[in-house]
């Protein structure tokens, strides 16, 4: 996928056109590798340690076959998923050398470790909601630091300073919107 990028020339693409070169780039990759992952999970113990019927295994094995069969795959793996937990999945997974992580809520991503030494969840005040959780940037920048300075906007908090400002449209104007409920 790597080799996609280097192949980008960014001065002569407009702004969707890289975007849809990323995300197919980005989902073409995704595809594959849960393609490989899946192809591998089925060559590696999944019958040893019979978590699927061999013969299943076997008829399945491409992924062609498993597309084709996906009304009775998703119900079958949806049922088998459930007999174990998340950490037990991985654990049989990582045994099986199948590349794998956790699919995680809300609440598991904002108790990860990683997430917390980032302090990348901000409580911050709000006027109307009180404290607000946000996420902050990622992005860690010595120089300039990204911040965050205010709380969301209510609805329609600038919407007159928007319309004066970026539009040119006088107070007496918005007044007539509002009455007409346009605004």
């Amino acid at each position: 996928m790597a080799d996609d990028f280097d192949d980008l020339d960014l001065n002569t693409l407009n702004d969707d056109e890289l975007v849809e070169q990323v995300h197919d780039d980005l989902y073409n990759g995704l595809r594959e590798e849960v393609v490989e992952a899946t192809n591998i999970l089925l060559q590696r113990g999944w019958t040893a340690g019979k978590v699927l019927d061999e013969a299943l295994v076997d008829r399945l094995f491409l992924n062609p076959q498993r597309v084709k069969e996906r009304a009775t795959l998703v119900p079958l793996l949806s049922e088998m998923t459930k007999k174990k937990t998340k950490e037990e999945w991985i654990s049989l997974l990582e045994t099986a050398g199948v590349p794998c992580g956790p699919i995680n809520d809300l609440a598991e991503v904002f108790q990860n470790e990683q997430v917390i030494a980032r302090e990348i969840k901000q409580t911050i005040s709000h006027p109307t909601a009180g404290k607000v959780e946000l996420v902050a940037s990622p992005m860690r920048l010595s120089k300039t630091p990204a911040t965050i300075r205010s709380a969301p906007p209510t609805l329609g908090q600038h919407t007159n300073e928007i319309l004066e400002s970026q539009l040119g449209i006088d107070q007496e104007t918005i007044v007539e919107l509002r009455n007409k409920k346009i605004i």
